[in-house]
């Protein structure tokens, strides 16, 4: 990021603090994971751990990551994040879906 100030600088263009955006992006994209893994839960019968462990790991993230400010905390939370995901791909891909006839 300092080389990128740098450059940037260089030519007269002021660094833009883009955290205001990205903060509710971030936040609004967490719901939608949270909303889509409970949907698919209930829609396949699945069970709600993917969901609760979505759920608790955006908690664990905004709080260390506004609450607490520490980053590496926050990482424990993204890391949880993406095993709750990847639980649930699996869980998804092992359904077995009945063939239609044509």
């Amino acid at each position: 990021m300092p080389k990128y100030a740098a450059i940037l600088s260089f030519f007269g263009i002021p660094l833009a603090e883009y955290n205001h955006i990205l903060t509710p992006l971030m936040l609004i994209s967490m719901v939608a994971t949270v909303i889509s893994l409970a949907y698919q839960a209930k829609k396949y019968h699945f069970s709600y751990f993917s969901t609760i462990l979505a759920a608790s790991a955006c908690l664990w993230i905004v709080g260390a990551r506004y609450g607490l400010e520490n980053i590496e905390l926050s990482y424990v939370g993204m890391g949880a994040l993406l095993v709750s995901i990847v639980k649930n791909q699996k869980d998804l891909s092992s359904k077995k879906t009945p063939c239609c006839p044509h």
